[in-house]
């Protein structure tokens, strides 16, 4: 007796990065995405654990073994939510350059040149204005 798959709607968030590239019922697109996303995470775990070092060390800042693993944890959740929102935009826009870069044919058409902003040597010799 065959058992379906009990689960079936598969989000990117939920695999680890090294199995997001292997998993057949994902598509390229939302690979790229969840890699980006994860990317944007780790990127902002960064940012936000030097955010939170001290300046001047403290006697009344203490830095315990335990307060540092709650630290991390707290610093790690506050990092993944805020990349989970896209509210940052930094996975965004990995992704459309990763997508970009994997498919040439599907790049974005080209601006109107008549709608380009003048270039300093048009603005030099005066003769455009805006």
């Amino acid at each position: 007796m065959p058992i379906s798959a009990v689960q079936h709607n598969l989000r990117t968030s939920d695999l680890p990065l090294e199995k997001l590239a292997a998993n057949p019922q994902l598509s390229q697109a939302d690979k790229i995405a969840g890699a980006s996303r994860q990317f944007e995470a780790i990127f902002l775990r960064q940012i936000l654990a030097n955010a939170q070092k001290p300046t001047f060390p403290s006697r009344f800042n203490p830095q315990s073994f335990s307060s540092g693993i709650y630290q991390d944890m707290l610093t790690t959740e506050v990092a993944d939510q805020i990349s989970r929102s896209g509210a940052f935009g930094f996975g965004q826009v990995l992704a459309s350059q990763l997508t970009r870069q994997l498919n040439p044919d599907q790049a974005a058409p080209q601006a109107d040149p008549s709608q380009t902003e003048p270039s300093r040597a048009d603005l030099a010799s005066g003769g455009t204005t805006l």
